[in-house]
């Protein structure tokens, strides 16, 4: 499954970021230690996101269409490392969106890349989904305590318009993939079963 990753940006005065915990070579080596010499705990024994909700961006859909995933952390501009500073994100996913793209065979060399069109944010819903998504994601920061000083680095002001809110999705946005096994890849028209979900369409070989 692949979807439209986005959320927002904040600086805080939070020592329980892992910018502080875990964000220079002395603070790095100490976590190295108490993993590898002691209790095995602290910044290396979790993962990137601690905390989430699947929530309803709408009271008339059916079910959660979000998931929203907090980051207890600001990443460097170059998308790895950590940023000097103490701060933290707030990401989202669409559950289930309705943009379809596509994956196209390039060349009878198996050594040669496919043709990828992600095509996220094609279709109206999406686009009103993940709008809101980032409002919700604002309105929660705006509720923190005082005493942890938190202001938002993007989009800022940008995003105060759903035309600059939307400008700043579709400029800073990334794919977010999970594999997520049996998923059919013929079209819907086509007829599927559970016995018939691990196979390709037109091939008796299993996937």
């Amino acid at each position: 499954m692949d979807h439209v990753q986005v959320g927002r940006k904040y600086m805080t005065s939070s020592e329980w970021t892992l910018n502080r915990k875990a964000g220079n070579a002395f603070t790095q080596a100490r976590a190295g230690i108490a993993y590898f010499a002691g209790k095995r705990n602290g910044p290396l024994t979790i993962g990137a996101s601690l905390a989430g909700a699947y929530i309803k961006t709408r009271p008339d859909v059916e079910a959660p269409d979000l998931q929203l995933h907090y980051l207890p952390f600001m990443p460097a501009e170059a998308g790895w490392g950590l940023a000097d500073y103490s701060g933290f994100r707030l990401g989202m996913y669409q559950n289930r969106p309705l943009s379809r793209g596509r994956m196209q065979i390039t060349s009878a060399d198996p050594h040669q890349s496919p043709s990828f069109l992600f095509n996220h944010l094609a279709e109206q819903e999406d686009v009103r989904t993940i709008l809101a998504g980032m409002k919700i994601a604002k309105q929660i920061t705006e509720a923190m305590p005082k005493h942890l000083n938190v202001r938002e680095v993007a989009p800022g002001p940008e995003g105060d318009t759903d035309e600059g809110l939307l400008d700043y999705i579709r400029t800073s946005a990334d794919t977010g993939f999970h594999y997520s096994g049996a998923s059919t890849t013929w079209p819907s028209s086509i007829p599927s079963s559970a016995s018939a979900a691990h196979r390709d369409c037109g091939s008796s070989m299993p996937r």
